[in-house]
């Protein structure tokens, strides 16, 4: 029983207060009064989501460095960590449920409430990002990177950007259209957790920092800053953004032209290209695809502790990555992280350009498929399936221990 009220409390429609006002600027100025972040219209008030999906995104957000680490596994899995972290609370008449936390999350205390409210915060962020980009770009496709990853990975690109190395924001974000795969634009993202709204606040002013320092070639980066307020009964996002939306698109964009890695132009374009790399070499890694991982992310050792990736066969679609099998509460749940089949042997082997339509083809429909299942199985679902915004794919498929 509780394996399938967290499979259905998982792949449900949940509402999520995201805050975003004149407000909320007040508040981070009264820590920070040089701060300019500014609100989002679009995001101030409720939002849906699937809890499914923030697993996902803590999935796909696994530094390089830890795939490389003895513990590696302890990360990659984090989502194992949080599969019980969710509640439904009151509902609405007719609405979907509000998303709480559980009720044994109350039990985590001291230093380990912090790593809790830090890495769950993270997949609230890449959702908040993910939601931003899609209000000018609508079913974008968005590929978030480490900015410690991306510097790591691609030698010297460091030298492209400005900005204070005690204070950078955490990722880089590059979306495109699915009617336009090649043209790139880029924005920077701030990710913070807490459980108290003053604490947020606090952090926004600092996230403030972090996404002004960081400019390429002179133009600033267009960013959100992203405070998750994590607690029993109060599950709510805060959201600003720098600088202000109407300004999104004119931030950096590049066009990637055929043959164009390696040969970049101009400094926007390198750091497009290299985030880009960056987030396919990550891909790569978390799904298993040891080629993949070897073309991408070229100038990194070889990692000697890559779980072999095996197909795994889901009803929207078979996908090929990395399983872990878990013992929970007499049943038993795989839980797979891997992309949709026809990208797997692109990743290692498509051009660049190849590699980008064949995403913009594939991604939208396997979303496409994975709500439909979605919603035709939603109440006695036994597979779970979490298509992410840059084709990075979560399973989780609940059976009988006997």
């Amino acid at each position: 029983m509780w394996l399938q009220n967290v499979s259905r409390r998982l792949l449900s429609d949940h509402i999520v207060k995201y805050t975003s006002s004149g407000v909320l600027e007040f508040d981070v100025r009264y820590f920070e009064p040089a701060s300019r972040l500014t609100s989002v219209t679009g995001l101030d008030g409720p939002q849906l989501l699937q809890p499914i999906t923030i697993l996902n995104y803590i999935a796909q957000s696994t530094p390089l460095q830890l795939l490389d680490d003895p513990y590696h596994l302890f990360r990659r899995w984090a989502v194992l960590k949080y599969l019980g972290a969710f509640d439904s609370a009151y509902q609405i008449p007719n609405s979907p449920p509000v998303l709480d936390l559980a009720r044994q999350t109350s039990l985590v205390r001291a230093n380990q409430r912090r790593v809790f409210s830090e890495e769950l915060g993270i997949g609230f962020s890449i959702d908040a990002g993910v939601r931003w980009i899609s209000q000018l770009r609508p079913n974008s496709l968005t590929r978030t990177v480490d900015v410690d990853n991306l510097i790591d990975t691609v030698p010297g690109i460091a030298a492209e950007i400005s900005y204070d190395s005690r204070r950078r924001p955490d990722y880089l974000q590059m979306t495109s259209s699915p009617t336009d795969p090649t043209l790139i634009y880029l924005t920077a993202l701030e990710s913070k957790g807490s459980r108290a709204y003053r604490v947020s606040c606090d952090q926004l002013g600092n996230a403030w920092w972090q996404l002004d320092s960081m400019k390429v070639a002179g133009t600033a980066i267009p960013g959100l800053a992203t405070g998750a307020v994590l607690d029993r009964g109060s599950v709510s996002i805060n959201v600003l953004q720098m600088p202000t939306f109407e300004n999104l698109g004119k931030g950096p964009a590049v066009r990637l032209a055929a043959g164009s890695l390696g040969h970049e132009d101009n400094a926007v374009e390198r750091l497009a290209v290299a985030g880009i790399q960056a987030s396919l070499a990550t891909q790569s890694a978390v799904t298993g695809n040891r080629a993949g991982y070897m073309r991408w992310g070229r100038s990194r050792a070889e990692p000697a502790n890559l779980q072999p990736p095996i197909r795994v066969p889901t009803d929207s679609g078979d996908i090929v990555g990395v399983q872990t099998t878990v013992p929970l509460f007499g049943g038993l749940v795989d839980v797979t992280i891997g992309v949709p089949n026809e990208l797997n042997e692109m990743l290692a082997e498509a051009p660049l350009e190849a590699l980008l339509r064949g995403q913009a083809e594939v991604i939208p429909r396997r979303r496409d498929r994975a709500e439909a299942e979605r919603v035709a199985g939603e109440e006695s679902s036994s597979e779970l399936v979490s298509v992410g915004p840059d084709g990075t794919t979560l399973v989780l498929q609940f059976r009988s221990a006997y």
